[in-house]
């Protein structure tokens, strides 16, 4: 009996390490299948003095293949997910890593202006939107406003990475 479930452990030990490698593989094609497209979509920008209509269509397909490449990551992540499951030998989901993003306070700029960061989270690929600040006292009973509280659930802590581009309005300050 024990030769058997060792056994058994190491060919479930082999089969997550193939899954990995192929959820690896899959990783990475389309990371690069967004990088082209993007490569793509912005030589054919200054390449050209194109009309707004064919801009407009390479915004469009570029944010298409934004798209394509998030549900990718996150069909992706669901897999490691499971192959974690698998490999630790239990049968009940793990709880998800969850990461809050708000704004307390913004400083430096002119009372009129009007701060917005736009986050980018690598891993699962997601991102969002802040334009308001997070008022936790005034906050409790009440929901709190999209605009105000950035939420990313299923976050890959080992690799996951946050990018923050701070603007003013349209004017980019910094990322």
């Amino acid at each position: 009996t024990t030769t058997y479930n060792d056994n058994i452990r190491i060919l479930n030990n082999i089969l997550c390490k193939l899954h990995l490698t192929a959820v690896s593989a899959l990783q990475t094609s389309a990371n690069n299948k967004y990088q082209k497209q993007l490569h793509s979509f912005e030589m054919e920008t200054m390449a050209s003095a194109a009309s707004s209509k064919d801009i407009a269509a390479l915004k469009e397909e570029h944010t298409k293949a934004r798209t394509d490449v998030i549900q990718s990551e996150q069909e992706i992540q669901s897999i490691k997910v499971a192959l974690r499951t698998l490999a630790a030998g239990k049968e009940t989901d793990q709880a998800e890593s969850t990461l809050e993003v708000c704004l307390l306070k913004v400083d430096g700029l002119p009372a009129e202006a009007k701060p917005k960061f736009a986050l980018q989270l690598s891993s699962p690929i997601e991102e969002a939107t802040l334009s308001k600040l997070f008022d936790p006292l005034s906050t409790k009973n009440e929901e709190i406003p999209k605009e105000a509280l950035a939420k990313f659930q299923g976050v890959d802590t080992s690799v996951a990475m946050l990018t923050i581009a701070a603007s003013d309005a349209d004017i980019p300050l910094g990322t």
